[in-house]
């Protein structure tokens, strides 16, 4: 290859990797504001959590408190984007975006009162199915 070629194909690999850093950039600031729009409406401060994406999931393992009622977890769980009942006791949360690769996702375990018993989150080694979940959440 003569030194024209090459440089094109460098400004080519250049400029590529710019825009593939410029749309994480954007991608990752546009998730931040999300996040802190929602948490200004559940009255609290991303800031607070760590580590940052998984917020909601670690606001409400810190609000909820085992014995809530199913009627007082649905008043403090809102601003989801999709929500699945997957048995009467659980319920599977959607939060920016339905699509599973981009949503924090959790789901709420009630025990056999239907009284709140925890959060279970997904991280690099679990993953939460939603395999038999119906759109909607369950009954108060």
């Amino acid at each position: 290859m003569n030194k024209r070629k090459i440089s094109f194909v460098l400004a080519i690999a250049v400029a590529t990797s710019v825009l593939i850093l410029g749309m994480k950039v954007y991608y990752d600031m546009s998730f931040r504001m999300e996040q802190a729009e929602l948490a200004e409406h559940l009255g609290d401060d991303v800031e607070g959590y760590f580590p940052a994406p998984s917020f909601p999931k670690n606001y409400f393992y810190s609000t909820l408190k085992p014995g809530m009622t199913k009627a007082t977890v649905h008043k403090i769980v809102v601003e989801y984007k999709a929500v699945f009942t997957c048995s009467k006791f659980s319920e599977l949360y959607y939060y920016y975006s339905v699509n599973n690769s981009k949503a924090v996702r959790f789901k709420i375990i009630y025990d056999f009162d239907e009284k709140y018993y925890k959060i279970m989150g997904e991280d690099d080694s679990s993953n939460l199915y939603d395999d038999g979940c119906i759109p909607g959440r369950s009954d108060d």
